[in-house]
């Protein structure tokens, strides 16, 4: 079938979606077809859309009964792509639509920690007020404030514990969100961190603490800085 030149079949709508072509993308649905279908890639047209922030196209895909809620073959949803790629407008319209705030990609990560990439502010609070989980943890680093502290996100880092964010939580690993800032030397986020509670005691399942992580790296002075302020509290 062709719809004024247009291959009528799942792979050309998809790609219609993604380029902004919204003429396309009506005829495919004034012809019936489902906003939903994949394509050989598992793409949906509302997936491949929020990826190159073609919020005109979600905006008609979601009235016509699009799914904000699947994932491609990554466990992605369009809502994390949107907060991954810094898309303020695109985060909002897809949480308007009542996007699961709180589903997780494959290996474990939210929308909340892809956030955490562009430190957008305005996504980020955006999220945790739609009752995004500030504890979920994925497989590799950690909650989000893990992941505030692996990507030297100051600002993230103090609005999460601002907002109750356990500075003690651990990964799978062990690892706490103190370790991770020591090792990168970020000593903004690890005062932060400690003025929050953080506990430099704590020992990774390898044995490692934060005074560790941070001589491991050669963050000589982020080492010195957790041992004074560690032994000025127990005095």
């Amino acid at each position: 079938m062709i719809l004024r030149d247009i291959p009528y079949d799942e792979k050309s709508f998809v790609a219609h979606a993604r380029e902004g072509d919204l003429r396309a993308v009506n005829l495919f649905l004034a012809a019936g077809m489902s906003p939903n279908v994949r394509d050989e890639d598992g793409e949906t047209p509302l997936l491949s859309a929020a990826a190159r922030d073609q919020i005109r196209i979600v905006q008609t895909l979601l009235a016509a009964g699009a799914d904000p809620n699947l994932k491609d073959k990554d466990g992605l949803t369009a809502l994390m792509r949107a907060a991954r790629d810094g898309a303020v407008a695109m985060t909002r319209t897809l949480l308007g639509a009542r996007a699961d705030v709180n589903l997780q990609s494959n290996d474990g990560a939210t929308a909340l920690m892809y956030a955490s990439w562009k430190e957008r502010m305005e996504i980020i609070r955006a999220l945790l007020d739609a009752g995004a989980g500030i504890e979920a943890s994925d497989v590799v680093t950690g909650t989000p404030l893990s992941w505030a502290a692996y990507f030297n996100r100051v600002s993230m880092a103090q609005l999460l514990l601002d907002r109750g964010a356990n500075p003690n939580a651990r990964n799978e690993k062990g690892v706490t969100p103190l370790m991770i800032a020591a090792s990168k030397g970020n000593q903004e986020i690890v005062r932060a961190l400690l003025d929050r509670g953080a506990d430099a005691r704590i020992r990774a399942a390898d044995g490692r603490t934060a005074i560790t992580w941070a001589n491991m790296n050669n963050h000589e002075e982020t080492a010195r800085l957790i041992k004074e302020r560690t032994e000025s509290e127990q005095k």
